[in-house]
């Protein structure tokens, strides 16, 4: 996918995000800039997301969530009961194939594990399971309403808990998908 300066201006980019791609792209008002180049550098997962929202197929954004939920979803299989981990898994598989009374239960589950871990020392096993919890209770929430904010806090849970690589590389590959 390329985007241009005018472009983010005409979308009504935030002024933080637009100098963001400025300073980092140095392109001019019309030069198309490949947007997978700017995953890692400047530009925030909020950026992206709000960006993914704008230009990218609900489907798509979805299909990136899910997956970068699913990274670390098996730290919590400790902390459910076997049915409630199943929800979870069955979940992030196929979203559509969970009904909105175990979507409920689900969302509890994490939200009583984030509660549960409260808050520990950064970059502990601890913290690791926490963010999955994090990532899981915003990847349901973004199935029903997708902002660019509850996808952010998918994706910067899932870094958090380690993960900034494959966060990285999936965002390229799906900014790529958009040439």
């Amino acid at each position: 996918m390329k985007i241009t300066l005018d472009e983010l201006i005409e979308l009504e980019g935030c002024k933080n995000g637009v100098q963001r791609f400025v300073d980092q792209s140095r392109a001019n008002n019309d030069e198309p800039v490949d947007v997978s180049t700017l995953v890692g550098g400047l530009n925030t997962y909020s950026d992206f997301s709000w960006l993914m929202r704008k230009k990218v197929s609900r489907k798509r954004v979805l299909r990136l969530v899910f997956a970068c939920a699913s990274i670390h979803a098996h730290l919590l299989e400790p902390h459910a009961n076997t049915k409630q981990y199943a929800i979870i898994v069955k979940f992030l598989e196929n979203p559509q194939s969970v009904d909105s009374w175990d979507r409920q239960k689900m969302t509890l589950v994490a939200e009583t594990v984030r509660r549960e871990i409260g808050t520990v020392t950064q970059g502990s096993p601890e913290e690791a399971v926490g963010c999955a919890a994090e990532a899981v209770y915003w990847a349901a929430q973004v199935s029903i309403v997708p902002s660019a904010t509850r996808i952010s806090k998918v994706l910067e849970a899932v870094v958090k808990a380690g993960s900034k690589e494959q966060v990285d590389k999936m965002l390229v590959e799906m900014f790529n998908e958009y040439e």
